[in-house]
């Protein structure tokens, strides 16, 4: 029988934040903003009559951040930054939805998958017309994969028990943003 499928989620998170202004000379300053986020997501796909089409993950992360934006001549904005992404994500033993009765079964032994990665981001703007403020920027983004769909396709051929989280390819996805424009 099939079911239909919800998704289930909890997430907490704290973020601690400070900011710290250096003046380095009369028309050259720089605020720094810096602090580290934390959150605890648990998240699975039930369906509604009990069974499981993804089990609970629950994921750690952690991530320090310094961002700065450095004011030249009250007209030149220099902002660059940095975060480091710490996740580690629980996954339990589990055994895959099976399409239909006739289906193997298929057990998968969980594990712990870890993340790190480091994003950068820089842009300059000048600023000096109120109603056309040009700037270009770039910055790098950072996600791990869709870990439920690569755990609900566990193979066939996976015996009771089988680590298949060393065999997966779950390598995080980072893109490159470039941005051109203007603020009015």
């Amino acid at each position: 029988s099939s079911g239909q499928a919800t998704v289930r989620g909890e997430k907490y998170g704290v973020r601690t934040q400070l900011t710290t202004k250096l003046l380095f000379w009369e028309n050259i300053f720089t605020q720094l903003l810096y602090g580290i986020d934390a959150l605890i997501d648990k998240t699975s796909q039930p369906l509604v009559d009990g069974r499981y089409w993804m089990p609970e993950l629950t994921s750690y992360n952690s991530a320090p951040f310094l961002q700065t934006k450095t004011t030249f001549f009250n007209h030149y904005v220099l902002k660059a930054g940095l975060r480091y992404d710490y996740i580690d994500v629980a996954v339990p033993d589990y055994q895959v939805l099976r399409l239909k009765n006739t289906d193997p079964r298929v057990y998968v032994k969980g594990g712990e998958l870890s993340y790190n990665n480091l994003s950068p981001n820089v842009g300059i703007a000048y600023n000096q017309i109120k109603y056309f403020q040009p700037f270009v920027s770039y910055s790098q983004g950072f996600s791990i994969y869709d870990l439920g769909r690569t755990l609900r396709a566990a193979k066939d051929g996976v015996q009771i028990g089988q680590d298949i989280l060393s065999r997966i390819n779950t390598e995080p996805v980072t893109t490159d943003n470039y941005e051109v424009g203007a603020y009015s």
